[in-house]
């Protein structure tokens, strides 16, 4: 069950990632990165769905505390 929860997460976090997606269902990310903050046991899961409950898309489509190094 808790890995089932895992692979939810980071699909609700990956697709709140896209500014379209965001946009239009707002409410719907917004509830479900809530979840995610209750339930999960996973300190990082749990780190991301805040980050991007609080910041949502960013303007150059990158994500905010992204591990990739930026050019």
């Amino acid at each position: 069950m808790a890995a089932l929860a895992s692979c939810a997460g980071n699909a609700i976090c990956d697709l709140s990632r896209e500014r379209g997606l965001r946009t239009r269902h707002a409410a719907e990310f917004d509830r479900a990165l809530g979840r995610i903050m209750e339930l999960c046991r996973d300190q990082f899961m749990v780190d991301r769905a805040k980050l991007w409950r609080r910041n949502g898309p960013q303007e150059d489509g990158g994500v905010v505390g992204d591990r990739k190094a930026r050019n």
